[in-house]
């Protein structure tokens, strides 16, 4: 709250984000700090995305471009954005945080997120490792 007012303040987003999609796959780039403006941002793209595969069960692979550390409010949007996914089929995620200078930090934030969701999230170096693992995860939620 602020003194003028009592209302939040809106920010204009920070950090950038690309997200593609391979089959039932989100790939998700991502750089620099994100704040809650830029999270709302990339929620409502990606549910946009989620919508497209009509119920299907998916995954997500998120590489980080630079180091992206959340703020707080980020991280909170953040959490109740994978809640959502998790409710329209996200079974699993894959973060490849090689290109960070603060990798262990970066994972241990991200994976957090998705292991308190009650989601299987493991790390990777690159792509298509992350995608064979990613794609045994649909599979065995699909049978």
């Amino acid at each position: 709250m602020s003194e003028h007012g009592g209302s939040v303040q809106e920010f204009q987003p920070h950090g950038t984000y690309r997200i593609e999609r391979d089959g039932r796959i989100l790939k998700v780039f991502a750089a620099e700090t994100a704040n809650r403006e830029m999270m709302e941002a990339y929620a409502r793209e990606i549910n946009e995305q989620v919508s497209a595969l009509e119920g299907q069960p998916f995954a997500t692979y998120l590489e980080f471009l630079t180091d992206a550390v959340l703020i707080d409010e980020a991280m909170y949007r953040l959490r109740e954005n994978v809640a959502e996914r998790k409710a329209m089929g996200l079974c699993a995620a894959a973060l490849n945080v090689s290109r960070t200078s603060a990798p262990f930090l970066i994972s241990a934030q991200m994976g957090a997120v998705y292991e308190n969701a009650g989601l299987p999230c493991r790390q990777f170096d690159a792509y298509d490792a992350a995608a064979a693992w990613l794609n045994q995860q649909i599979e065995a939620v699909t049978g």
